[in-house]
């Protein structure tokens, strides 16, 4: 190999990422972006790569570079706004979808994507004809049943949304996305057994599966059970250190404990993380001013 081609270092960087070997993979994207800056494609899988790492502002930067370079590109597209989704930045996401869709309106991946960004966003009339047009064109969706499912449930739809939980498990048995849903109905139900035993069959397939592991957190939380609900926080966050959620939740947890200092480190780290997340900031100043009072400091 000429270790000057840049065509061929971004090859075995690709190579490499598809084996799982992602910091190799970067460093060899770094050399070819160092040969070739305007090299789309290097931005855009060492974008990808970060993604993997959970290096979720690395990933920003480089998928956006490749979208101001190939603005039509729907790989660099598809993965910018699953970056932008990971830090919350859903009107991002929703504008890089939209781009994707300019090209190809019936880009079903990103018609799925762009529903579940607008529901982030609650604007759930134009998710909804996102979904149903999936599903229109693609009946056996399994996902696309389980992102409108969870759009009927934030509509306080129930029955609409257990029908469409019901069929993606019907179509794909034991579905993490359906799942996962699922158990976040039955958590806004208070069923948290049931949303605990939805997260167990998740957990049992593939115990990294990260939202599993926030959501039964989640529910050991509101069951009472803060210490258990710190075990799978950690285990979130031994996963992905950057998980916001987890790390809001788990300071939430120390402090139903009684260590509110130790909760509000997580929290205060939690809302680092995601600044532009009005709710988690709603969370942290509602949670220290009722602290003060609960757990007054030592003068």
């Amino acid at each position: 190999m000429n270790p000057k081609d840049a065509r061929t270092l971004h090859n075995r960087g690709y190579a490499r990422s598809k084996n799982g070997q992602f910091d190799r993979a970067i460093a060899d994207y770094d050399q070819a972006i160092n040969l070739d800056p305007g090299y789309a494609q290097a931005f855009t899988n060492r974008g990808r790569s970060y993604l993997e790492k959970h290096d979720y502002d690395r990933a920003l930067a480089d998928l956006r570079q490749a979208v101001k370079l190939d603005p039509k590109d729907r790989l660099s597209l598809v993965a910018l706004a699953a970056a932008c989704d990971h830090q919350g930045q859903y009107d991002c996401a929703l504008n890089a979808y939209d781009q994707a869709l300019e090209s190809n309106p019936d880009d079903l991946d990103s018609l799925l994507g762009r529903g579940s960004a607008y529901v982030s966003l609650e604007q759930y009339d134009p998710a909804m004809r996102d979904f149903d047009k999936v599903l229109r064109l693609r009946p056996n969706d399994a996902d696309a049943f389980a992102a409108r499912g969870r759009a009927n449930a934030l509509r306080r739809r129930v029955p609409e949304a257990m029908a469409d939980y019901d069929q993606a498990l019907k179509i794909k048995p034991d579905d993490p996305v359906a799942l996962v849903n699922r158990g976040l109905l039955y958590i806004d139900l208070r069923l948290f057994d049931m949303a605990i035993r939805d997260y167990d069959r998740v957990l049992r397939a593939n115990p990294r599966e990260l939202k599993a592991l926030d959501n039964r957190g989640a529910a050991w939380l509101s069951k009472g059970n803060p210490d258990r609900a710190i075990e799978d926080f950690n285990s979130a966050i031994g996963l992905d250190p950057k998980d916001a959620f987890a790390l809001l939740s788990r300071g939430m947890a120390y402090v139903v404990k009684g260590e509110f200092d130790r909760g509000m480190k997580d929290i205060d780290e939690a809302v680092e993380l995601k600044p532009g997340d009005e709710k988690m900031r709603t969370v942290r100043d509602r949670t220290r001013a009722k602290g003060r009072q609960t757990f007054p400091q030592k003068q």
